[in-house]
């Protein structure tokens, strides 16, 4: 919520306000289903595992593109604009969609491993 809100604290975020959509998005899925997505990733069900582990990857991976975003205009600020953001908007969801299909793809045999290989890790993590 910090680096949404401080997009629009910058001259070019008041100027793109549309930008942040696919990062308020990312925002509402933690705020709405923190408690479920939690679940879905411990439970032994692999459909709602892969649920859980997308939907956490991304709303961080989008998380970590808006401070890239503000990092960006920090460090480069002669050539960012409010037409470059809007014109890499689409490029940018493709690119975090895709990360988060990776990401999902890893995440989820990842954590079986992990469960099946190391099954007291899991448990004292308080599930």
């Amino acid at each position: 919520m910090i680096f949404i809100i401080s997009w629009y604290a910058t001259p070019i975020g008041r100027k793109a306000p549309l930008y942040p959509m696919p990062h308020l998005i990312g925002l509402i899925i933690i705020i709405a289903w923190r408690d479920k997505i939690a679940g879905y990733i411990h439970s032994g069900d692999k459909t709602e595992m892969v649920m859980g582990v997308a939907l956490c990857g991304f709303s961080s991976t989008m998380t970590g593109h808006m401070l890239g975003n503000l990092i960006f205009m920090a460090l480069l600020s002669n050539i960012a604009s409010p037409s470059f953001f809007m014109a890499l908007l689409p490029l940018s969801v493709m690119e975090r969609l895709m990360i988060t299909l990776i990401g999902t793809v890893i995440g989820v045999p990842f954590i079986l491993i992990v469960k099946r290989n190391f099954p007291n890790l899991i448990r004292n993590m308080g599930t």
